[in-house]
């Protein structure tokens, strides 16, 4: 084999290995868009609320409290089919988390850095 078409033949390799990771990423994003209910217990306290994703890239949660539910704007960003980017607005400044992710069309789980995971399904 010539030097270039061994090159010519591992760009192609790399082109197909690039094109099937965005399959992937794409595949994430489209189970991912919709509403979840989240459930967590701090304490003695049952949390329960809403995360949203849509398809612009938006994100909201809305938590349901004693008191009242309180909500958040923000944005997500897959940064591979593995892994995602969150933005909320609390308080009037960004806070930006990055989370393993993995969805299927009924549930999703999210896992922070410390490892704690996060597990929601999906509402319909």
């Amino acid at each position: 084999m010539k030097p270039l078409q061994g090159l010519t033949a591992l760009l192609g390799l790399l082109a197909c290995a690039v094109a099937v990771r965005a399959d992937g990423k794409d595949d994430v994003r489209k189970l991912l868009i919709g509403r979840w209910e989240v459930k967590r217990k701090i304490g003695e306290r049952d949390l329960t609320g809403e995360m949203a994703f849509s398809a612009d890239g938006k994100a909201s949660m809305k938590v349901k409290g004693p008191k009242g539910d309180v909500s958040f704007a923000g944005t997500y960003k897959l940064l591979s089919a593995t892994r995602i980017e969150i933005t909320f607005i609390i308080a009037g400044d960004p806070m930006t988390e990055e989370h393993d992710v993995k969805v299927t069309k009924d549930t999703l789980e999210l896992t922070d850095k410390n490892k704690n995971v996060q597990r929601m399904t999906r509402l319909k």
